[in-house]
């Protein structure tokens, strides 16, 4: 027999065992089906039985209470029964599980319309299944497909017959279900107490000393009598499981009966949280009835016990709950004013108004005030009269007027205004609720100056962040534009990205809208603000009007050239802002610190004049006006103190005073400050006038020297001829350098543009040849795409065809316009697709048959594929020869030059290695001279090395970056060394926050600390280590 022959019988008897399978998988799902919602019937009686037999115990156990062994007993006894039947049932079900010809005999008497044909059906597979049958095999084995396809039919895609068949009624079982346990839950809440002794029976048990529990007590009732005060009426509590939930402090009565018969004596033990020894509390005892009665004071528990006739312990198996709930504190609700904080000025009257409610009583409701700060015992109280607490004393609405002008106070002073209210408690109490604090500051034109400066610094944060947003998001590459300007414009790719650019810019652009609206508000308070000096108000003005002109520049942009420019002019104007505006608040703060110093002394010279009089006088009113001035005295040094130590960390080291901080430490002058107050204060109250009026004068000593530094800027100071000479020959050095950097990096401009120019020339003529070429490989590639695309295979390989048409056309244009790099980019996508489209048409090939034109078309289609894959590859392996060859050429035209650079570039390191090597000995003299220029000798000398490295490697552009870098490095280090000599000569406090060089970090630097560092960094004038690109932009920006 041919093996065509052969291998078409296999698979024909192939399909005819799966189509007895299927019938007999049909069968099998349907018994499953039938026989599961058997299952849940059987459960759910077993549930029901289960529940019937709890709930007659429960039943019986109401009835005859004291029986509760034998009801015990008896549930047991239920219980196993159960299971038992439930088990047997279940082992007899299981077993006794339908065949399929018994499955298929219940569908047919379902379904008249089959007859016999499924049991003839399957009696069929089971006699085609051998090797000879007494009948014609090609008859059974029709009527066995015909019955198959029948029942799928039927079976509506379930695969399953169950639905033919009578459904099982469920619903007798479930409602014997939830009635049994519904009853048994109403059982439990009705009864509880039998349900509670019939499970605590089954926890009976003998404790390693000996006494036995079990259940001693029957039901119980509880009589709970709430304290006289809360008016409350006794609250009975008949037939319940024992536990007390009830106020602290009341009487509880509990009534029950003995389950146990001749006992001698019962005891009821209570157990209280917090306490070290139980409670042992008699029961008395009459006809078998029991009864006891306590106070609860505390949560805790209790437990019966009793002693039988020979001696013998037992305890009450059930421990039973004490849940107390305290007498809340009354609550008082300030309901005006509803700020927590409210400025005020010392003639004002405020209104406050207030609500106080209570669970069961308010007894009185009076208000504190006092200064703050001082004594709290000393605060003044006064009760309110209410005569609407004695019709209604659970709640009281009530308001009142605060006079400030007897309290004499003075700007800045506080208030503290606090309402109290006590509760009629006569037990536990009188317990006494507070409201929250009233606040009432007295308004200082200061404190809204400080506000205002705050303002400022977060305008000065936002400015930081809109800065870093524009670093983060470059819209081009930075070039040098004239002598000493870089501006950003488009890269090569910026048509790719005009749909993430023009976002993002107009993003950018809406935050500087925000920022100058931020600012506006700012400046209308400035307006208004009397501490706040014109100059200070012009310059912020003139940045506000800056940024605004900026953002309306950058709203109707569209063009990325343009919107390169506008980025380049918001980085510039940003990052001098920040350092304009920075210090303008440095002035600022400087100035209110020196105000705080001036306002203690007027207020020691007041207090002073105080005591002078007191101390003629002896007027106790005096003593007490001389306390309230001491009090303030003591709270304008503590915000002082406070806020010196936190400018102090914020100003340059110039502007303080050195020889104080050297003899004497912040914390040592606050605490000298405090003790002499302290002394004041003593030799006040012991009438030692002459002697607080001594340790007065010496309380201000440590804040004159202070700010001694500060009030005296701009003092002036004697030259040292050593320092000259020692500056002289640094500077000499640092020219000789900078000359030598000049002249490389000169030479290497000039050498890089000449090889640029060379290179053109040459590469002209291979770009030529290589378009050529390649214009000719992509008119194939088309070619055969557009072949492979007609052919009539499935739509899905003729879109992806379509698309790696698309990318060919695409690549086309790039080559024509002599654009490789993009070229080279749609090369390899366009060979990645066509690899793809040539696995999933060889993919297709193995699954589907061969015979057929569409196979035919599918394989040729596969072929062509193939070979466009190649082409592509050819394609992709030429941009890339070109790109290489054109990095080659650049590195011949320049190599024997750049080995020339580097031998010069060296001969500079050696010299700014000698220059580092000065000012290190120079240092040792003049630490505060080297902690100057040592950054940015040592930010050159690393730009420099760097320089060098790049021309060993061929890198010439990189080399002339590092180049630039160092040359901005030694033209601020000469700066820094003429900062230098003039402090020395003049005395100089001051900076000039203008001119002040910054360095900004490189916009690749995407993590997040990025931002934090830009503010930290930026603020402390010492942004270092960044990298080369974006130092290169900003060298034009602060000359």
């Amino acid at each position: 027999m041919p093996t065509w022959t052969k291998n078409f019988m296999t698979q024909e008897n192939d399909n005819k065992n799966e189509e007895f399978k299927a019938l007999e998988l049909l069968l099998r799902k349907t018994r499953r089906d039938l026989e599961t919602p058997a299952m849940v019937e059987g459960f759910l009686w077993f549930f029901a039985t289960l529940g019937a037999v709890f709930i007659s115990c429960v039943l019986l156990l109401v009835l005859f209470p004291k029986h509760i062994e034998w009801v015990f007993s008896a549930m047991t006894v239920g219980v196993g029964a159960t299971f038992f039947v439930g088990l047997i049932a279940a082992w007899r079900f299981f077993r006794s599980s339908m065949d399929l010809v018994a499955v298929a005999r219940l569908v047919q008497s379902n379904v008249p319309e089959f007859r016999d044909d499924i049991v003839a059906a399957l009696q069929f597979s089971k006699d085609l299944a051998g090797e000879q049958v007494a009948y014609s095999r090609e008859m059974a084995e029709a009527h066995v497909k015909k019955t198959t396809r029948a029942l799928l039919a039927k079976s509506n895609g379930k695969n399953s017959l169950a639905e033919l068949c009578a459904p099982r009624d469920l619903r007798p079982a479930i409602w014997a279900s939830i009635g049994a346990w519904g009853v048994l839950a109403a059982l439990v809440v009705w009864s509880p107490p039998a349900v509670e002794m019939l499970f605590s029976k089954a926890q009976e048990e003998t404790t390693e000393d000996g006494v036995k529990r079990r259940p001693l007590v029957g039901e119980i009732d509880l009589i709970l009598n709430y304290p006289a005060y809360t008016g409350r009426t006794m609250d009975y509590q008949v037939f319940v499981a024992g536990h007390v939930k009830a106020m602290v402090g009341t009487e509880v009565r509990v009534k029950t009966y003995s389950l146990i018969p001749n006992l001698q004596r019962f005891e009821l033990v209570l157990k209280e949280e917090g306490a070290e020894n139980e409670r042992v509390i008699p029961v008395a005892s009459e006809n078998g009835l029991l009864s006891a009665k306590f106070i609860a004071t505390a949560n805790g528990s209790y437990r019966f016990r009793a002693y039988t006739e020979e001696g013998g312990l037992i305890e009450d198996a059930a421990e039973r709950q004490i849940s107390l709930t305290p007498d809340e504190l009354p609550r008082i609700e300030v309901t005006l004013p509803q700020e927590e904080e409210v400025e005020v000025s010392p003639q004002d009257v405020v209104r406050i108004e207030f609500f106080v409610t209570d669970d069961f009583g308010i007894e009185t409701v009076y208000r504190t005030e006092i200064l703050a700060g001082t004594d709290p015992d000393e605060a003044k109280q006064e009760v309110f009269d209410l005569p609407s607490l004695s019709t209604n004393p659970r709640q009281v609405e009530h308001g009142f007027d605060l006079d400030l002008k007897p309290l004499d106070l003075r700007p800045k002073d506080v208030v503290v205004v606090t309402l109290y209210a006590t509760d009629n408690n006569t037990l536990t109490g009188p317990g006494v609720g507070e409201s929250r604090q009233i606040v009432l500051r007295v308004a200082s034109p200061e404190d809204r100056h400080m506000r205002l400066l705050e303002e400022q610094t977060q305008i000065v944060d936002a400015m930081i962040n809109l800065l870093a947003d524009y670093l983060e998001n470059p819209f081009g590459r930075r070039e040098l534009q004239g002598k000493d300007r870089y501006e950003q414009v488009p890269s090569e790719d910026f048509l790719a990205r005009s749909a993430e650019l023009l976002p993002k810019h107009h993003e950018l652009n809406g935050k500087m809208r925000v920022l100058v609206e931020a600012m506006g508000a700012v400046f209308e308070k400035m307006k208004s603000d009397p501490l706040t000096v014109e100059k200070d108000r012009i310059i912020f003005e003139s940045l506000m009007l800056q940024f605004k002109g900026l953002h309306e520049s950058g709203e109707p942009l569209d063009d990325l050239r343009l919107i390169a420019s506008h980025a380049s002019d918001a980085e510039e104007g940003l990052e001098k802002g920040i350092l304009r505006l920075d210090h303008l608040l440095l002035k600022q703060k400087e100035d209110m610190i020196k105000a705080a110093a001036e306002e203690i002394r007027e207020l020691k010279d007041r207090l002073k004049e105080l005591l002078e009089k007191y101390r003629d006088t002896q007027d106790p009113e005096l003593k007490e006006a001389i306390k309230r001035e001491m009090q303030r005295l003591r709270q304008r040094m503590a915000e002082l103190m406070q806020r010196m130590r936190s400018q102090l960390k914020e100003l340059p080291k110039e502007h303080i005073n050195r020889d104080a901080l050297e003899t004497q430490q912040m914390e040592s002058d606050a605490q000298k400050m405090a003790d002499a107050m302290e002394s004041v204060e003593d030799l006040l109250e012991k009438g030692d006038i002459d002697g607080a009026l001594e340790a007065l004068e010496k309380m201000t000593e440590g804040l004159d020297g202070l700010t001694e530094g500060m009030e005296s800027s701009g003092s002036g100071g004697q030259s040292d001829p050593e320092f000259d000479k020692k500056m002289n020959e640094l500077m000499d050095q640092t020219r000789d350098v900078e000359e030598m950097q000049k002249a490389i990096e000169s030479e290497s401009s000039e050498a890089q543009k000449k090889a640029l120019e060379e290179m053109a020339k040459e590469l002209e003529e291979m770009a030529q040849k290589a378009q050529e070429e390649l214009l000719q490989e992509i008119a194939k590639q088309e070619k055969t795409l557009k072949q492979a695309q007609d052919r009539p295979v499935d739509q899905m390989y003729r879109s992806q065809m379509a698309r790696a048409e698309e990318k060919v056309e695409r690549l086309k244009e790039a080559v024509e316009d002599q654009n490789f790099d993009i070229a080279n980019e749609l090369a390899r996508e366009s060979t990645q697709e066509l690899r793809g489209l040539e696995f999933d048409l060889e993919m297709a090939q193995r699954f589907q048959s061969n015979v057929g034109r569409k196979a035919a078309e599918t394989k040729r289609a596969q072929r062509e594929m193939t070979e466009a894959r190649s082409r592509a590859d050819r394609i992709e392996r030429k941009l890339g020869e070109l790109q290489q060859a054109a990095r080659e050429q650049m590195s011949q035209s320049g190599g024997e030059k750049m080995g020339e650079l580097e031998g010069k570039q060296q001969s500079a390191n050696e010299r700014a290695q000698k220059l580092s090597e000065s000012l290190e000995e120079a240092g040792k003299k003049y630490p505060a001279l080297k902690e100057k220029l040592q950054p940015s000798l040592e930010a050159a000398r690393k730009a420099m090395g760097e320089s060098s490295q790049s021309l060993g490697e061929g890198q010439m552009q990189r080399s002339i970056d590092h180049q630039r870098q160092a040359l901005d490095e030694l033209q601020q280090l000469q700066q820094s060394m003429k900062e230098a000599m003039q402090e020395q000569r003049q005395g100089e406090n001051g900076r000039e926050m203008e001119t002040e060089k910054v360095e900004i970090p490189d916009s690749e630097k995407k993590d997040g600390s990025f931002r934090q560092d830009v503010m930290k960094n930026m603020r402390e004038d010492r942004l270092e280590g960044y990298s080369d690109e974006i130092q290169r932009y900003f060298e034009s920006l602060m000359e």
